[in-house]
């Protein structure tokens, strides 16, 4: 039950960057969902590829990313399992978010009961370190910063390790700086990533539209200089 209530409330998200769902059917003990085919592959393969992305790229892919946690946030919906693997990239370069579920509508009472067992541990141990709540859209905010530092690093921002569940505040704030590992990058761009990381949930974006805002300004920064350059060249 819980499934197909989960798909039929994704059937309600219609967003070019969210991978749409067509149907949720049931033949016997076997339960399927139909969604689009995205020709491309997720972001967690282009790591194991030992792809970095280009900058301007990375920060296009947010875009995409963030128009649609907008999009979902005005439905009443955060994501609460943005990872690497949960966003695909199509061959034409277009960022599209999979696996919104029950466990992200605000307010949801089926959410409340599942508890830690609906969440990811990742989030579960920002939620508990920082004291927000279950459906806080500045959680999914963290974790998009995380991604986005990762595609211009090719480093995650948290370490891979088994002992996560116990992980405390240290896990999360811990972060090496961005302009350590990559000194060239563009400071828009570093700006965008720290905001998003930013532990104190207060001093993070407080919507995943206020960091839609400031990427495409950061972009904007960016090819700006280097058509400058360009030009003084």
């Amino acid at each position: 039950d819980l499934f197909r209530r989960e798909g039929e409330f994704g059937m309600k998200l219609k967003h070019p960057n969210i991978v749409e769902i067509h149907e949720v059917q049931s033949q016997g003990f076997t339960h399927y969902i139909v969604m689009d085919f995205v020709e491309g592959r997720n972001l967690r393969e282009f790591y194991r590829a030992g792809r970095r992305f280009q900058p301007l790229e990375a920060a296009e892919i947010m875009v995409g990313v963030t128009s649609a946690l907008t999009y979902a946030l005005q439905q009443g919906v955060t994501h609460r399992d943005l990872k690497m693997s949960n966003v695909l990239v199509s061959s034409e370069g277009t960022a599209k978010l999979v696996d919104f579920g029950l466990a992200g509508v605000q307010g949801s009472a089926e959410a409340e009961a599942e508890g830690l067992s609906r969440r990811t541990i990742d989030y579960a141990g920002l939620e508990r370190a920082t004291g927000c709540r279950q459906d806080d859209p500045r959680t999914d905010i963290y974790f998009a910063g995380t991604i986005f530092y990762q595609m211009l690093t090719a480093h995650p921002a948290l370490p891979d390790n088994r002992d996560r569940a116990q992980a405390g505040k240290a896990r999360y704030q811990d972060i090496k700086p961005i302009l350590d590992l990559v000194p060239s990058l563009p400071l828009p761009l570093t700006m965008v990533v720290n905001k998003a990381l930013e532990f104190d949930p207060e001093k993070r974006y407080q919507t995943p539209g206020d960091m839609l805002v400031d990427l495409k300004l950061a972009i904007k920064r960016v090819k700006g200089a280097k058509e400058g350059r360009a030009s003084s060249a």
